[in-house]
């Protein structure tokens, strides 16, 4: 029913997404074929955007870093706290 290169297009499509590439994105890597009919264009932009993609996640997760250690802080200073006002020993 799909020929090869439908084929090969959704598992393009379909990898775009999972990584976070926009549908923008994955068509104009996918017009990039169809105008060049060649790999090496298509994969220069695909690279690029995996660069810029992979930069986005990095500052995602640094961001993610800091906001978890933030909330060991603020766990620690509500157990004492709690500890505190409870009477309780910290070392519980």
């Amino acid at each position: 029913m799909f020929t090869h290169r439908d084929r090969a297009r959704l598992k393009l499509i379909l990898r775009g997404k999972r990584i976070g590439l926009a549908l923008s994105e994955i068509r104009e890597i996918l017009d990039l074929y169809e105008l060049a009919r060649d790999e090496a264009s298509q994969s220069l932009k695909l690279l690029q955007l995996l660069s810029e993609r992979k930069k986005q996640l990095e500052e995602q997760r640094n961001d993610i870093d800091a906001v978890l250690s933030e909330i060991v802080v603020l766990e620690g200073h509500c157990r004492q706290v709690i500890d505190t006002m409870t009477g309780k020993d910290a070392t519980n």
